[in-house]
Parts: structure tokens; C-alpha cells; sequence
């Protein structure tokens, strides 16, 4: 059994349940090109964290133990190890954010080599999907050919018209640049 599935079968109940205190990382999950839903992602942050935990208490409480009674060094113990796991869980739900934000800033410096790229073949009169396929090619262009790919692969292999992919990129890339000339090609 894979970790998504035993963390949702441990925590699955638990997620859903909270699942509205989560809603803003659903959006970031995306962003970042993630490939969790926030049915899975919250469930895998709630079991590590609870094992991380599980594991600093008993870790905690046997080196508290060689230096204070029992009672303090358990109290020592579960107090560091409450801290530890909540700065785990805060990791946990900040990550997609700082995932999206690092690939928004990746399509920022390389956003204009590849709109002069798409420009160039444009110019040739190609059909739009041809560029965004020659554009996902190039590992130059890191993420905006991780973008292009993802709409190609849009309309190739789902069926997906090219100006309805062209709109669901935009909604999910990290880049308002490269969003808004999305927008302008739709």
C-alpha cells in the first residue's frame, strides 16, 4: 500500500472534516504542479506529522529520562515534541506555496527568450498548438515548456479545444505573466 493510501485510511475521516481550513492550499497544490489533490496531500501532512510526532516522544522522553524524573522529562518530552510536529505541519502547508511561488519566478526569467521564440515560429503561420508543442521541447525554457507541455497534452491527448486549454492553463500557472499572455493568445 502506497503512503497516500495508508495516510488516507488513517486520517482520510479526519481531513475531510477539516477540509475547509484547507481550501486556499488546493489552489497552490495546482500552482506548484503537484501531483496531490488536497484529498491526498492533507491526509500524507496529518500521518507524518503524527508518526514524526509518535517517534520525538519517545525519543525526547528517554533523553529528558537520563537527566529528570520521569514525570518531567515525559511533560519535556511531549511539550518539544508537540512544537517539532507543528512546525512540521506548518512546513507542510506553506510547501505548495513556496513550490509555486519558486516556479513563478523560474517562468518570470525565462518568460521573455520564450515569447520571442513563440513569436519567431508564429510568424511562420503555424497552427497555435504547434508552437506550444515546439516550445514544450525545450528544456531551455524549464517551466514555461512544463506549461506548453501541459496544454499540449491538453488537447492531444484529452480532447480539450486549444482555446479551453489555453484558459485552464492560465487559471493554474503560478505566472500572472505568463497567465496574461495566455489570456491575450485565447
Amino acid at each position: 500500500m502506497s503512503l497516500v493510501g495508508i495516510s488516507y485510511r488513517f486520517f482520510g475521516d479526519l481531513s475531510n472534516y477539516t477540509r475547509p481550513h484547507f481550501v486556499d492550499i488546493n489552489e497552490d497544490l495546482h500552482k506548484a504542479n503537484m501531483n496531490f489533490t488536497l484529498e491526498e496531500y492533507v491526509p500524507i501532512a496529518m500521518f507524518i506529522t503524527f508518526v514524526t510526532f509518535a517517534a520525538e516522544v519517545f525519543l525526547f522522553v528517554s533523553i529528558f529520562a537520563l537527566f529528570a524524573d520521569i514525570f518531567t522529562a515525559f511533560l519535556l518530552g511531549c511539550t518539544l515534541s508537540a512544537t517539532v510536529s507543528g512546525l512540521l505541519f506548518f512546513l507542510f502547508y506553506t510547501y505548495p506555496s513556496a513550490v509555486a511561488k519558486s516556479r513563478a519566478n523560474k517562468i518570470r526569467k525565462v518568460l521573455p527568450f520564450a515569447a520571442a521564440y513563440m513569436t519567431t515560429i508564429a510568424s511562420s503561420r503555424l497552427h497555435p498548438i504547434t508552437i506550444f508543442k515546439t516550445l514544450s521541447k525545450f528544456k531551455e525554457y524549464g517551466e514555461v515548456s512544463i506549461e506548453a507541455r501541459s496544454i499540449v497534452n491538453d488537447v492531444e491527448l484529452f480532447g480539450v479545444n486549444f482555446s479551453t486549454a489555453l484558459k485552464k492553463r492560465a487559471k493554474k500557472t503560478p505566472s500572472q505573466e505568463f497567465a496574461e499572455l495566455l489570456w491575450g493568445l485565447h
